[in-house]
């Protein structure tokens, strides 16, 4: 039974995690649980024997109710000998009668009196020939819908009153519907009639469509209409273990219903252990992040902090597992002190209570204490522990955007962002890639802040940490499984760039090596003066081409200013300021000296946005110094080269558009631009 429909909508384009460039807050953040997984972290010691039936996706919950219910009455007319010809005839009568009872009750807030389906239709017997269990039933069914409660009543209640051997099909239905007939108003006679339906069930009596598991999530809703939180919350958990997934929302917004309450509420949910720990997984999951949002931080805290003093004045420090808990909770209302303390209690064994205390040392500015805890942690979380809908608030682009999300992944980054700032790079960078989670931020330091060599040293010595996941999940934008092929790329590109060509060859695909070979030959054509000038000509436009149409592949850096990333479609609009760390003040990620003098010196020429097109204009350039003035051919090698830069940077193109005026001032295009003063429009090709 689900409380109500819960929504989550996104749109993109989604950018990838990062941990490096976003300032203290981002470091020191809080984890935000997966409310799904702290609810399967305490299963149920007596876990209900109840199996949900959920819906076919191939129909609706009434075709499959109604596909039941017919069956079970050819098999029980079958069973009292009924010959084949009547048995048709009944089932085929009950069939059209429990059709139209569906067309009203689907429609009766459209229908009136006159309008009535059943208005033709005699109510005793319904139809004739039925078991007395189905026609009891169907007399039940029949003024529950249309209205009369009381009605509805006496025929589900003669029908348990039945011999056990005469009830065997609908017992289970008619406890289930009395229950749910006394839902809105007496929640403990609602009560008893589903703990009847479960009983009746587990004694043998059909149950073909789970309503015995069913009758937890309507008993939780007949106990919450009554304002009984805490006893709701016990029911929808067992409806959760039945397997019947509705439950986890209705769980949901019950947890946030508790947390409007008062504090009598409060203290008695905090009081009754599961509960406790369904709140606390709602808060500590940011109100189930993903299906609802709840606002700004201060309202967040103040939310916390409440639910923490409701479970400490019932004395809740005695559960050690919930001080790892509690200590998580206090943090992310940024208690600190309350956050201290439970983390003590928690003790050293706990790795969520051991990233809190990391968490507090980073605060502190006790670094390297903060990096041997969360070593200590990282070792005690289990490499497969996922959590399957959650991330880290300041960690992505978008907060409605959600992924998969491995806390040891995230202990190792946040490793590695504070053995960058110790400046201890390759340490940093192998954290990094062993999270598989920030593949970013570990390129930032591979193509910036690393030195050539020793970026190739340690492609050269890389090797993937035995037990590494083919795919983390999370949200690092790439997998953990193509980032040692990402490195090697990025490496290719960044020798490619500083003119180690024949270093840079092995990194590259077969692909890519046959198009690098074919740019550097040309380049060396073009330098080799025993060649004609036309020809020499003639390979500087091959490499210049190659420049502009792969430069990306060939050249581009992985983040500003080409980035390559993202395949060039988005990047910084100024990729000429400093570095984005450079303006850090925090003094847990605040860069060092050398690290900045490092990313000033890696910088491609030029440092702008998609540089390789100059490098590409360059090589034009050469091949026009060769070439005779006033040709065709010449103006139109000027035209093309100067449209490469023309759009984003019209200060470097001038030198081709007054080339173009200069040297090429009969030609067709030459007038043109002397006339436009400026590049005449590219024609199409084809």
């Amino acid at each position: 039974m689900v409380l109500g429909p819960v929504v989550a909508l996104a749109c993109g384009p989604f950018f990838p995690n990062r941990i490096l460039f976003d300032g203290e807050a981002t470091l020191t953040s809080a984890p935000v649980a997966d409310f799904t997984h702290e609810l399967d972290r305490n299963p149920l010691r007596d876990k209900p024997v109840e199996k949900a039936n959920q819906p076919k996706r191939d129909g609706s919950v009434y075709h499959q109710t109604a596909g039941a219910d017919v069956a079970e009455l050819a098999e029980a007319l079958r069973k009292r000998g009924a010959v084949s010809t009547q048995t048709a005839r009944t089932v085929a009568a009950y069939a059209k009668f429990r059709g139209a009872l569906q067309a009203f009750a689907a429609n009766r807030t459209r229908y009136n009196s006159k309008d009535d389906p059943l208005a033709g239709l005699k109510i005793d017997p319904v139809p004739g020939g039925l078991p007395g269990e189905f026609a009891d039933y169907l007399t039940g069914a029949v003024a529950y819908h249309r209205g009369d409660l009381a009605a509805a009543r006496r025929a589900w209640v003669a029908l348990l009153a039945r011999p056990a051997a005469e009830r065997r099909y609908r017992s289970v239905w008619a406890a289930y519907m009395l229950g749910r007939s006394y839902v809105g108003s007496d929640a403990d006679e609602a009560a008893r009639y589903f703990v009847d339906a479960r009983k009746l069930a587990r004694a043998g009596f059909r149950d073909s469509l789970g309503l015995a598991a069913a009758s937890y999530g309507w008993e939780g809703k007949a106990h919450l209409n009554a304002g009984r939180f805490d006893r709701a919350i016990e029911l929808y958990v067992r409806q959760r273990q039945t397997g019947d997934t509705t439950a986890t929302a209705s769980l949901m917004l019950v947890a946030a219903q508790v947390l409007r309450q008062g504090d009598t509420v409060l203290r008695r949910c905090a009081a009754n252990e599961q509960a406790r720990q369904v709140v606390t997984a709602y808060v500590l999951s940011k109100g189930a992040t993903g299906w609802a949002s709840w606002g700004d931080d201060k309202q967040e805290q103040a939310v916390a902090r409440r639910w923490i003093d409701a479970i400490e004045s019932v004395g809740g420090e005695a559960d050690i597992d919930g001080a790892e808990r509690l200590a998580w909770l206090a943090y992310q209302a940024a208690d600190y002190d309350t956050a201290a303390r439970w983390v003590r209690r928690a003790g050293d064994h706990k790795p969520i209570a051991l990233w809190v205390r990391a968490k507090l040392l980073m605060r502190a500015g006790r670094v390297d204490e903060a990096l041997a805890v969360l070593g200590r942690a990282a070792k005690l979380m289990p490499a497969n522990e996922v959590w399957p809908d959650s991330h880290w608030y300041g960690r992505v682009d978008d907060p409605s955007h959600h992924g998969v999300l491995c806390p040891r992944d995230e202990m190792l980054a946040e490793m590695g962002a504070l053995q960058l700032t110790r400046g201890q790079y390759v340490e940093a960078l192998t954290l990094l890639l062993d999270s598989g989670a920030y593949w970013t931020d570990a390129a930032y330091i591979a193509d910036q802040v690393l030195t050539l060599d020793e970026l190739k040293s340690f492609v050269d010595a890389r090797k993937r940490p035995a037990g590494a996941a083919a795919q983390s999940g999370n949200d690092g934008f790439l997998p953990q499984v193509e980032q040692d092929d990402a490195l090697r790329k990025l490496l290719a590109r960044r020798l490619t760039r500083n003119g180690r060509w024949k270093e840079a060859r092995p990194y590259f695909s077969p692909e890519r090596r046959k198009l690098l070979d074919t740019y550097i030959a040309s380049i060396r054509a073009g330098h080799d003066k025993s060649r004609s000038r036309a020809a020499r000509a003639q390979s500087f436009m091959t490499a210049a081409r190659i420049a502009r149409a792969n430069g990306m592949e060939l050249l581009g850096t992985e983040l500003e200013p080409d980035e390559a990333v993202y395949d060039g479609q988005f990047g910084d609009n100024d990729p000429q300021s400093p570095s984005l760390r450079a303006g850090l003040k925090s003094p847990v990620l605040r860069p060092t000296t050398d690290e900045l003098r490092r990313v000033v010196a890696s910088r491609p020429n030029p440092m702008r946005r998609w540089h390789y097109r100059y490098t590409a204009a360059d090589h034009a350039w050469s091949a026009a110094q060769l070439m005779n003035d006033d040709t065709d051919q010449l103006a139109a090698w000027l035209q093309e080269a100067g449209m490469w830069l023309a759009a984003r940077d019209p200060k470097s193109a001038d030198r081709f558009y007054k080339a173009m005026v200069r040297r090429c001032g009969s030609t067709a295009l030459g007038r043109e631009a002397g006339r436009l003063r400026w590049f005449p429009a590219m024609k199409r090709k084809g």
